[in-house]
């Protein structure tokens, strides 16, 4: 636990015990009944992965997480503020464990284990649980462990707790990558707090079961819903001939998700499930945003990493008079270049243009985008934005000399003097637009798209930053845990005229909060494509 304090008398959560994995690491649990643990399935299983890679649709990122079950006699309970597995017997050892199918721990690092004989609840008393509905953004918690204190390997095997942390997201939020039975908080639990509770700080009931996170200091820690497995819990509870002890609360009142625009602080709060600059956004292909709104390529920011030139709805400005007739009259093909990684640049480049040269130029720089740049060319050219955008529709800027005029400058043909005689037109002037104008604006060749190169497939790395497999015993010795999330992830493909809006396919893969005896290491960003979200975290995993 990372700036909490000794979890002794008065106020101690006896009820909060060490799991002894057969001497090969630590874990914490919750007695929810005298003969019944809840933990973390990491910790009861043989994980096989180095680190939990997850996206929050609850896919795995990094294939499976574990395999098959530890024998649950294997398990030890130990209680008490500071227990010793070397000079005390354990108060009980595991009979069977219980979770969920499969072996992929997204949304899913959650099990309990029955025990062969009940634990006096004058030595580990039974813990209430939040079984009808989950915790809350903004609520206050209290967190319980037997996890590391500091950055030292053999700061664990104490309990200590931390009270008032308070929920930053539940659900599927896409700004922590988070799925939907989890949710998340920041500074609190570190590597030997896995499977722990998180508790509400006025009721001190079960809220949750620490999973994984980022580094213990600085990063954000992941947490199990119990309410979202209340039928797994309920199963254990037969098998061990026990009730649950209930909360007792009455859930709040239903939140509506907010629309594009409104303000928010995470994404969960957002029908997109995506906050930007705190005003919900979604993921966009060309088309797909709501009136208002625009496609665009961003620089946005997920799990503390920044990622450029990610298309996402924008209450965008436009530039100019060619600009706002563009993303009005011509929304998608516009919308298309605009985030595609040739056609933006072109597109911003021929803007610039006040000449043919400079226009042939522009093409010479990005072939590739010239398909799509011309589908927003003909679009608006066939449009009210043929004035606008008179420079782009001519393909030629303003007074060049060309023949998109209104007047052919022939020298004479519209003055009331011949051609060059000093009459009132100037000779090929042409009347009153000047030759090649092709329009009464003047406007330049290439409209005024601002996009960047926005990549048009910034594909992520949906990968992690694994954990290492502990070995070591004692109160320092490797364990199961998840306390460290790492992982590498994409965004959307971007550029598609029509269609769903897409979705990023990345991960907040991540490691346990079990103790480890090795040492940490650091993940360092990485960049897949022109928009590769590195998600990149600190900390190996547990085992």
């Amino acid at each position: 636990m990372i700036g909490g304090v000794l979890d002794k008398a008065p106020g101690a959560n006896e009820g909060v015990v060490m799991l002894n994995l057969g001497n090969q690491g630590l874990c914490t649990g919750s007695m929810i009944a005298p003969n019944l643990v809840l933990t973390a399935r990491h910790c009861v299983s043989v994980n096989i992965k180095e680190g939990i890679g997850c996206d929050p649709d609850g896919n795995s990122t990094n294939g499976d997480h574990v395999a098959g079950d530890y024998n649950p006699a294997s398990i030890e309970i130990f209680t008490g503020t500071s227990p010793s597995f070397w000079s005390s017997a354990p108060v009980a050892r595991g009979k069977k464990i219980f979770h969920t199918n499969g072996f992929n721990l997204c949304n899913n690092d959650i099990a309990l284990v029955l025990l062969d004989k009940p634990v006096s609840a004058a030595v580990a008393p039974v813990m209430k649980l939040r079984l009808n509905y989950s915790a809350q953004i903004g609520e206050l918690t209290m967190v319980v462990g037997y996890g590391k204190t500091s950055n030292s390997d053999w700061s664990s095997g104490e309990r200590h707790r931390r009270d008032k942390v308070p929920v930053i997201s539940v659900g599927r939020d896409y700004n922590h990558f988070l799925g939907e039975k989890e949710f998340v908080m920041g500074q609190s639990t570190c590597q030997g707090d896995s499977g722990g509770p998180v508790l509400a700080s006025d009721t001190k009931a079960i809220l949750g079961v620490t999973s994984r996170g980022g580094d213990c200091f600085n990063g954000k820690q992941r947490f199990i819903r119990v309410d979202a497995h209340s039928d797994l819990i309920e199963q254990a509870l037969a098998e061990a001939g026990a009730q649950a002890q209930l909360e007792g609360k009455s859930p709040p009142p239903p939140v509506d998700l907010k629309a594009t625009g409104d303000t928010c602080a995470t994404g969960a709060q957002c029908a997109g499930e995506f906050c930007h600059n705190g005003v919900c956004s979604s993921f966009c292909n060309a088309g797909t945003c709501p009136s208002g709104f625009s496609c665009m390529p961003t620089t946005i920011t997920i799990v503390d990493q920044s990622a450029p030139n990610v298309p996402i709805c924008i209450d965008y400005e436009p530039i100019d008079a060619c600009d706002t007739c563009r993303y009005s009259k011509c929304k998608v093909p516009a919308e298309t270049c605009g985030i595609d990684k040739d056609c933006a640049p072109l597109l911003a480049c021929a803007q610039q243009c006040t000449s043919p040269e400079c226009y042939q130029g522009c093409v010479a720089k990005f072939p590739k985008g010239v398909k799509l740049y011309e589908a927003v060319a003909d679009c608006e050219c066939s449009s009210k934005c043929n004035k606008a955008c008179a420079g782009l529709c001519g393909k030629e800027p303003a007074g060049t000399g060309g023949a998109a005029g209104s007047d052919p400058g022939t020298g004479g043909a519209a003055g009331s003097d011949p051609a060059g005689a000093g009459g009132s037109e100037p000779a090929g002037a042409g009347g009153a637009d000047p030759a090649g104008a092709g329009g009464s604006d003047p406007a330049g060749a290439g409209g005024s798209d601002p996009a960047g190169a926005g990549g048009s497939d910034p594909a992520g790395a949906g990968g992690s930053d694994p954990g290492t497999a502990g070995s070591g015993p004692g109160a320092g010795g490797s364990a199961a845990g998840g306390s460290a999330q790492a992982g590498t992830g994409g965004v959307p493909a971007a550029g598609a005229p029509s269609g769903p809006a897409a979705q990023p396919v990345s991960s907040g893969s991540s490691e346990g909060g079990c103790s480890t005896s090795s040492a940490p290491v650091s993940g360092a960003p990485g960049w897949l494509g022109l928009a590769a979200l590195a998600l990149f975290r600190r900390r190996r995993a547990a085992r």
